[in-house]
């Protein structure tokens, strides 16, 4: 969320300079207000396109390589969604302990039987790229337990 704060403030600078220029330069208030949207097209353009979920995980699976005792908040795995499997999985894998890693483990078994669900449901208007990867780098991390999880599951 704090990136998209990030990007947020950057828009407002941007306004704040272009409202600068049309004082000093007197221009009309249209040419502000056709600025202004092509400020903001242009970010949501820019941020359809990247993974910002993605760099944040990176990120915290980053800090916590660094120091495995680091503290996770228990919304945060929820929160990333597909974007955090890749996290989970590398955690889960550590075979650590600790308070992140039992929240990653519990997180980790909760995405693999509702991605298992879903791959049952999946209709071709939900299909996305970025998550079908993601889910199905999730469901091969580990096949054995999957399986495990598919025969109770039937």
């Amino acid at each position: 969320k704090r990136v998209y704060v990030g990007c947020f403030l950057l828009l407002v600078s941007c306004g704040f300079v272009f409202l600068t220029i049309y004082i000093n330069k007197r221009k009309s208030i249209g040419w502000l207000i056709k600025k202004n949207l092509i400020a903001v097209g242009v970010l949501f353009f820019v941020l359809q396109f990247l993974d910002v979920k993605g760099w944040v995980a990176r990120y915290d699976l980053n800090l916590w390589r660094e120091n495995p005792e680091r503290q996770m908040l228990a919304g945060f795995y929820d929160e990333m969604g597909p974007a955090g499997w890749p996290m989970l999985i590398e955690m889960v894998k550590s075979g650590g302990s600790g308070q992140a890693i039992e929240l990653a483990r519990t997180q980790y078994w909760k995405a693999i039987s509702i991605q298992i669900r879903r791959s049952e449901e999946f209709s071709w208007p939900e299909y996305e790229w970025r998550t079908c990867r993601l889910r199905k780098q999730l469901l091969e991390s580990n096949q054995t337990k999957v399986r495990k999880l598919n025969k109770k599951s039937e």
